[in-house]
């Protein structure tokens, strides 16, 4: 950090010796037994640490991060029995869909269903991996939904007024389903673009 400042400034004692010194530390989790991962819990019998590190290990390959959990049965049973877990496990779950475009939460219901668990730990688990499969389904009809309304509004006003500019089309994409609705029920009786988007005022 010293090299930050004025050479004059850093020769006065006081001020370099009140200068944070910064060194870089690389943690290469990827090289990391899972066993090694385990043991860093900060606190006994918690899960969400090693959850975090196996998440980050894994990060790529969302079956891989799902069969340790499934194959470390006395982990599994921690995460599974832990609000705190179970909260973490479901946002990773979240992250590795989205990182991965994969199926992460499908990954941990075939995963688990040859883990040696106790029946209430899989319950638990399952249970949030089909409530973020239900949830991911949802949003992806509700986008799939916005998406036919949006197409169906561009080619009704390009039919009627001509093509659409960028700022236009722009518009029309970052709206929300009420303001597209709203916007499809004024074209036939809008006498220009403008009020379509306005409403005459």
């Amino acid at each position: 950090m010293t090299e930050l400042f004025a050479p004059d400034l850093m020769a006065v004692s006081a001020i370099r010796a009140c200068t944070p010194r910064f060194r870089f530390l690389l943690d290469d989790i990827s090289k990391q037994s899972t066993d090694a991962l385990l043991r860093r819990a900060q606190v006994p019998s918690d899960p969400v640490v090693p959850l975090v590190l196996f998440a980050l290990r894994e990060a790529r390959r969302p079956l891989a991060f799902c069969t340790i959990l499934a194959e470390n049965v006395e982990f599994l049973e921690e995460v599974a029995m832990s609000p705190a877990g179970l909260d973490a496990l479901r946002s990773i779950l979240y992250y590795l869909s989205e990182v991965t475009g994969s199926d992460a939460a499908g990954a941990m219901l075939s995963t688990l269903r040859s883990a040696k668990a106790t029946a209430r730990a899989k319950e638990n688990i399952m249970s949030l991996a089909e409530q973020l499969i239900a949830e991911g389904r949802q949003e992806g009809r509700q986008e799939g939904r916005q998406e036919g309304i949006q197409l169906l509004l561009v080619q009704l006003l390009t039919s009627k007024f001509g093509e659409l500019t960028t700022e236009q089309l722009l518009r029309i994409t970052a709206a929300s389903e009420a303001e597209l609705l709203e916007w499809n029920g004024r074209i036939l009786s809008a006498p220009t673009i403008a009020d379509v988007f306005c409403g005459g005022h």
